[in-house]
């Protein structure tokens, strides 16, 4: 690569330039909104599908840009009951929608199926993680301050239970749940299986991104206890100074580190 996608644009291929593709993604009959981001130059490209966080205001669409200037198509979508997309929304159905999503590229010819990789900011680093854990022909998983839902349930006092459900319904005005108390049921139920500790990723490629600042999913439950979990993966990690957890202040440096990461996906 003879240019920095961080700061440059590549030589402009004008036979096969790169472009937005406005999609709706199919899962269980309801349609997801997404924005295909396509890389520029002929043939099959990586592709790297991007899943935002609860309920997603940080939706990373930067880091899509980097990453198509480097080469990879870029997809980034919203679940069920999700800014706009059909059905209604669930935890259960976010993990739903991501194979949805795989199923979606895996179908395009201009995707090389031999090199595509998951990212994921909050809850989204949380669904990428369990998605590639039962899929092993995902070629990579990047995981930017991962929300261990598992881990944050399982830790809760009862007399913590009722602020947990007042943040989750603060956080719903873009979403379309069943109901607040819903969701929280719903990871309470699932709290053993959906606690990223317990996840088998021996000798996959793994990229984990801490927040010093990050007050939301602090390091010592939802990131230090995952560098001890994955420590058979090929684990890249990093914990980055004066980042909270959307990265406001390390934006540059987290896309640094992603596309680092990705060249080596390519080898």
């Amino acid at each position: 690569m003879n240019f920095d996608p961080l700061s440059q644009d590549p030589p402009f291929d004008r036979e096969h330039p790169p472009r937005n593709l406005p999609v709706q993604i199919v899962s269980a009959g309801a349609l997801m909104n997404g924005l295909l981001l396509l890389a520029q130059g002929q043939g099959a490209h990586p592709t790297l599908i991007i899943l935002h966080g609860f309920p997603g205001n940080e939706r990373n669409f930067d880091l899509a840009h980097h990453a198509r200037r480097a080469g990879w198509h870029t997809l980034i979508f919203h679940y069920r009951g999700a800014w706009g997309s059909g059905g209604v929304f669930s935890y259960t159905h976010v993990l739903e929608d991501t194979r949805a999503a795989l199923a979606f590229v895996r179908a395009r010819p201009d995707v090389d199926q031999t090199c595509i990789a998951l990212a994921g900011h909050s809850m989204g680093g949380w669904a990428a993680l369990l998605t590639a854990a039962a899929d092993a022909q995902i070629r990579g998983t990047a995981g930017f301050a991962a929300w261990n839902i598992g881990a944050f349930v399982e830790k809760l006092a009862p007399e913590q239970h009722e602020e947990a459900l007042r943040w989750i319904a603060n956080s719903c005005a873009p979403l379309r749940p069943e109901s607040p108390r819903a969701l929280f049921d719903e990871a309470q139920t699932h709290a053993q299986a959906w606690d990223l500790r317990r996840l088998s990723l021996g000798g996959r490629s793994v990229l984990l991104v801490a927040g010093a600042e990050d007050d939301d999913t602090p390091d010592v439950l939802h990131h230090l206890p995952l560098l001890r979990a994955y420590h058979d993966a090929r684990l890249t990690a990093a914990t980055l100074d004066n980042a909270d957890h959307a990265f406001s202040g390390q934006r540059l440096e987290l896309a640094r580190l992603l596309l680092r990461w990705l060249e080596t996906l390519r080898v």
